[in-house]
């Protein structure tokens, strides 16, 4: 029979994914301005690249931030976002998913943006390592 592990409880909630996280600026000709939220394992600026071929629209690297829980830190910048979802296509693709990614943020997140990421980083790290709410409520009782 296993034993229960409190850190390896979180570890699984919270995977150790490093990837750099970024956010990226879609200039439309009208001017409207929207910003890309994502991972990739490669470099971010080769990811502006790829994303920038066949469109007709500006895409530009804005900011980078190196994570070692890429996919749980964007899935939380996006929920934390969600208010600005903008869930027009951006990249024209055929099936018409491209809006997942993509938000009108205000200034003030896109300036804060590095700060926000670093947050959330500390928080994941701080609930990976030092985190016995589990032990003490289930463990210590037993």
């Amino acid at each position: 029979m296993k034993t229960f592990s409190v850190k390896n409880y979180i570890k699984n909630m919270i995977k150790y994914n490093p990837k750099w996280i970024y956010l990226m600026r879609c200039i439309e000709k009208d001017g409207n301005v929207s910003y890309k939220i994502g991972y990739t394992k490669n470099d971010p600026i080769k990811r502006t690249e790829q994303l920038q071929t066949g469109n007709k629209y500006e895409v530009e690297l804005i900011h980078k931030f190196w994570s070692d829980y890429s996919t749980k830190l964007e899935s939380i910048l996006h929920k934390s976002f969600k208010q600005y979802k903008d869930n027009t296509d951006k990249l024209h693709h055929k099936d018409n998913k491209g809006g997942k990614e993509w938000f009108d943020l205000p200034q003030n997140i896109v300036d804060d943006f590095i700060s926000i990421c670093e947050v959330y980083e500390k928080n994941f790290k701080f609930l990976v390592e030092k985190n016995t709410y589990l032990q003490d409520k289930y463990i210590s009782k037993k």
